[in-house]
């Protein structure tokens, strides 16, 4: 499975993303999907049509993920932050969810930085980052199960010169 950067916020687009996304289908890669970096300021709606309108709805055969993580230079989100960025990412699920399956990644620690822990994650904050190589990932307040853990950012893999992001799945 890869799993590319797409879009970021309402105009972003990764530079190598069609490079990599046409790579991985020459290669042979079986299950391909796309994440799109969710940017505090921008719009739900915003966001949304920069993915359709980049990827044309099609994402592979994985869902769209969602990436939520605090930018480096974020402060920690008052209660009303906390409230918006919860409200916009179930924004964006919703708007999204017609074209096809979206999931939310982020860590334990990045959620409750950024929003409520609404009762709606469970079972779309699915894949979750936590690089402690022990049985299972540390999951966010309220989400019980996990589909996908990202247990480490500096895995080699065949053809790519470069760190990868290495998972395990449940």
């Amino acid at each position: 499975t890869a799993i590319m950067r797409c879009t970021m916020g309402a105009m972003g687009i990764d530079s190598e993303y069609v490079r990599n996304w046409l790579g991985s289908g020459d290669a042979g890669i079986p299950h391909r999907g796309i994440y799109h970096y969710v940017i505090t300021e921008d719009s739900a709606a915003m966001q949304a049509n920069n993915i359709l309108r980049v990827t044309g709805g099609d994402w592979g055969d994985e869902p769209l993920t969602l990436d939520c993580e605090p930018r480096s230079n974020e402060a920690p989100f008052t209660l009303a932050q906390k409230q918006v960025y919860t409200a916009l990412v179930r924004r964006m699920l919703d708007l999204l969810a017609v074209h096809g399956r979206v999931r939310v990644y982020t860590s334990a620690g990045a959620w409750a930085f950024l929003t409520t822990l609404s009762a709606w994650a469970e079972g779309v904050v699915d894949w979750i980052a936590d690089p402690d190589p022990v049985a299972a990932p540390d999951l966010p307040p309220g989400v019980t199960t996990w589909r996908r853990w990202q247990y480490s950012w500096t895995g080699r893999v065949d053809g790519i010169g470069t760190d990868v992001d290495l998972n395990r799945d449940s």
